[in-house]
C-alpha cells in the first residue's frame, strides 16, 4: 500500500509541478519575446534617427562608391542591423553586406511615401526584397533646403532578436530542471514521511485481523494524520476490550451453562440408576427445576441483550408512579433484606412521583440495580434509596454499604460481559449483562444511569427519567362493565394496584423469578 500511495502522491504531484511550470515558460516565452521585440524596436528608433541626420553625404553626388560601402558595412556592424539607402524613387542604392537583394532592386511605393511622409515602422518581408521577416524602420533623408534626397532603411537581423530570448530560456529551462528535480525529491521524502503512519496502521490492521489486539500505532506530531494513528489506537483499545471482555463472557456463561448442567445431569442419572432412593426424588427434581430455571434466565438474558441491540424491543411509554414502582420492587426483596438483616432507608420528595417510560422495562432497572445492592452489602449493612425531582427529571438514588467499587473500574461496570466481581465470591449467577441493558433500557428513555463509589465505603448507582403529568387516577381505578354486567380486566399499566403485564406475556411474578442477576 505504501509504495502506490507514493507513487501515486509523487505521480499527481509531478503533473500539477509540470502544469505549473509549463504555464510559467508559456508565460515567460511570451513576456521575454515581447521585451525583447520592444528593446529591438527602440534601439533601431535611436539609431535610424541618428543615421538619417547624418546620412545626407551620402547621398551627395560624386560620392566614392566604395567608401560609401565601407561607411555603410561600418554602421551596420556598430548597430547591428541590415542599413539599406534608397531613393525617393524607392530604388535601392546601396545595401550592407549582410543583405542580399531578391529580385528587382526596388523598394514599394506605399513604403517608399510612408517613410517619406510619417517614417515606416512595420514588421514583416520587404516584398521582393528580403524573403525574412524583419523589424524594418524607414526614415527621410532631407537636406538644407528640405528637399528629400532619399530614404534610409535600418532592418533588423533575424537572429538579434533571438539571442536575448535563447540565452533567457536556456537560464529558465536549467532553473526549471533543477527546481523540479529538488521538488520531487522534498516530495518524495514527505510523502514517504507522510504515508509511514499509514503503512503502520495497515500492518495493524492486518495483525488484527489475525486475532492480534495488543498492537499499537506510534503518533508522532499533531496533525491529521497523528490524529488518525490517535482514532486508530482508540479503536484497538475498543476491540481489545470488547474482545477481553468477550472472552470473559464465554467463561462465564460456559461456568453458568456447565454447573447446572452437571447438576441436572447427575440427578436425573441417580434417579434413574436408583442411586437416589424414590423417596428422596421429589427433593432432587426441585433442585433440577431450579437448575433449569437458571439455565432460562441467562437464555432469555441473551435474547434480551440481542433484541435490544438491534432496536426490536418497542417499548410501550407512558404516565407511571416511580415511587410505586420502587415500593413493589422492594416487596418483593422483603423477605431476603430480613434475613441478611439489612437497614433500608427510604426518602422520597413526595408520595407520587410521575415518570414516562415503559413500566415493566423500568421495573426491571431498579429490581436489578437493588438486586446488586443487597448482593453487594455486607450482614446488618445499610440500603439508602432517594427520590427527588430535578426540574423535568426524576433523580432516583440507591446506595449500599460496603467494599464499594475501585475508581478505575466505574467506567467499566455498564460495558457488555463486565463483572466488578472477577473471583464470582460474591456474585456467581451474575453473567456481567445486566448493567449493560439497564443502561440501554435508561438511554432508550432518554434519561442517564452513572455509578459513584468511595471503596471500604459505599457504592451508589443514579439514574434519571424523564417527568410526565401525573395521569388521572380515575382511569386506573375505574372498572367498566360489559353488556352482560361483567367487569372487564382494568387498563394495562401501572399504578398503586399492581403492574400490568410485560410485551413478552409474563406476568410480574414470573418476570421476577427470570430476570437477570448481575
Amino acid at each position: 500500500m505504501g509504495s502506490r500511495i507514493t507513487t501515486k502522491y509523487i505521480a499527481e504531484t509531478f503533473v500539477t509541478i509540470v502544469f505549473i511550470y509549463l504555464t510559467m515558460a508559456g508565460t515567460f516565452f511570451y513576456t521575454t519575446n515581447r521585451y525583447a521585440q520592444n528593446d529591438q524596436r527602440e534601439r533601431l528608433s535611436r539609431n535610424i534617427e541618428m543615421l538619417a541626420g547624418t546620412a545626407l553625404r551620402l547621398f551627395e553626388p560624386g560620392e566614392d562608391m566604395e567608401e560609401t560601402q565601407s561607411t555603410i558595412d561600418m554602421l551596420s556592424t556598430g548597430i547591428d542591423s541590415t542599413v539599406l539607402l534608397a531613393s525617393p524613387e524607392g530604388e535601392i542604392l546601396f545595401t550592407s553586406s549582410d543583405f542580399q537583394l531578391q529580385g528587382g532592386a526596388t523598394i514599394p511605393a506605399s513604403i517608399m511615401a510612408q517613410a517619406i511622409t510619417d517614417g515606416y515602422d512595420g514588421t514583416g518581408a520587404l516584398p521582393g526584397i528580403a524573403g525574412e521577416r524583419r523589424l524594418v524602420l524607414g526614415r527621410p533623408v532631407i537636406d538644407a533646403t528640405g528637399q528629400v534626397v532619399g530614404c534610409v532603411f535600418l532592418a533588423a537581423r533575424p537572429e538579434a532578436a533571438s539571442k536575448l530570448v535563447d540565452k533567457l530560456t536556456r537560464v529558465f529551462s536549467l532553473s526549471v530542471y533543477a527546481v523540479m528535480s529538488l521538488t520531487l525529491v522534498v516530495v518524495y521524502v514527505m510523502v514517504r514521511r507522510m504515508s509511514t503512519p499509514l503503512r503502520s496502521m495497515s500492518a495493524a490492521a492486518r495483525r488484527f485481523g489475525q486475532g492480534d489486539f495488543d498492537v499499537r500505532v506510534a503518533v508522532t506530531g499533531d496533525d491529521e494524520v497523528a490524529e488518525l494513528a490517535v482514532a486508530f489506537n482508540n479503536m484497538a483499545e475498543s476491540l481489545a476490550r470488547t474482545e477481553e471482555m468477550r472472552r470473559g463472557f464465554i467463561a462465564n456463561v460456559s461456568h453458568d451453562l456447565k454447573t447446572p448442567m452437571t447438576i441436572i445431569s447427575g440427578f436425573i442419572d441417580g434417579i434413574l440408576d436408583g442411586t437416589i432412593p424414590p423417596e428422596e426424588s421429589p427433593k432432587y427434581l426441585h433442585l433440577v427445576s431450579d437448575e433449569v430455571r437458571r439455565l432460562s434466565r441467562l437464555v432469555t438474558t441473551l435474547l434480551d441483550l440481542a433484541k435490544l441491540e438491534s432496536d426490536e424491543v418497542e417499548f410501550k411509554t407512558g404516565p407511571f408512579d416511580l415511587c410505586e414502582t420502587i415500593r413493589q420492587v422492594l416487596i418483593s426483596f422483603e423477605k431476603v433484606i430480613g434475613e441478611r438483616g439489612l437497614s433500608l432507608d427510604l426518602s422520597l420528595d413526595c408520595d407520587e412521583i410521575t415518570a414516562k417510560g415503559d413500566p415493566d422495562a423500568i421495573y426491571r432497572v431498579i429490581y436489578n440495580i437493588i438486586d446488586n445492592a443487597i448482593k453487594f452489602t455486607p450482614q446488618g449493612g445499610e440500603i439508602a434509596i432517594t427520590m427527588q425531582k430535578r426540574e423535568k427529571m426524576a433523580v432516583c438514588t440507591i446506595k449500599n454499604t460496603g467494599a464499594g467499587i475501585p475508581k478505575d473500574e466505574l467506567p467499566k461496570l455498564f460495558y457488555r460481559f463486565y463483572k466488578a466481581d472477577q473471583s464470582r465470591s460474591l456474585d456467581r449467577r451474575g453473567s456481567g449483562l445486566g448493567l449493560y441493558i439497564a443502561k440501554s433500557i435508561i438511554d432508550r428513555h432518554g434519561g442517564t444511569i452513572t455509578a459513584e463509589s468511595e471503596p471500604g465505603k459505599y457504592a451508589a448507582f443514579i439514574f434519571t427519567l424523564p417527568l410526565a403529568p401525573p395521569p388521572r387516577k380515575n382511569l386506573i381505578a375505574d372498572i367498566k362493565k360489559d353488556k352482560d354486567g361483567k367487569e372487564k380486566e382494568p387498563r394495562e399499566g401501572r399504578g398503586k394496584e399492581g403492574r400490568g403485564k410485560d410485551t413478552s406475556g409474563k406476568t410480574p411474578k414470573d418476570r421476577d423469578k427470570e430476570d437477570e442477576h448481575v
